[in-house]
């Protein structure tokens, strides 16, 4: 079998450029606010991790606390007080977390979304 003749082949053309579609040139200007969306999201997930983070070592120091407090408690009553007390503050922790991690994930999706309306208008 003899291979294929130059006039034949798929891959040539006139002045021996390939056959191969050229490939679009990019639009930079997207390249470059993909690129920014990209950091945006990338920025807004390290701030909500450490958020997150946080939240959970503050809530582990205290519910450490509330064990070494119940260890030292002189009756019922008193277990019973710091049990409410403690459940009062983590409710109130929860609550407040959860409205600051809405506001951050709010703020992170307009700014990571930014990039891209600019180019909108």
């Amino acid at each position: 079998m003899s291979p294929p003749s130059k006039s034949g082949s798929a891959a040539s053309s006139k002045g021996g450029a390939s056959a191969v579609p050229a490939i679009p040139s990019f639009n930079t200007e997207m390249i470059g606010s993909l690129g920014e969306v990209g950091s945006a999201y990338l920025r807004g997930v390290v701030t909500l991790n450490q958020e997150v983070t946080d939240f959970i070592n503050k809530r582990l120091e205290h519910d450490a606390e509330l064990s070494r407090s119940l260890g030292k408690c002189r009756d019922w009553k008193e277990a019973t007080e710091l049990q409410q007390n403690w459940f009062r503050e983590a409710s109130e922790e929860y609550a407040a977390s959860a409205k600051t991690l809405m506001e951050l994930s709010t703020r992170i999706m307009n700014e990571t979304l930014a990039p891209l309306q600019r180019k909108e208008d």
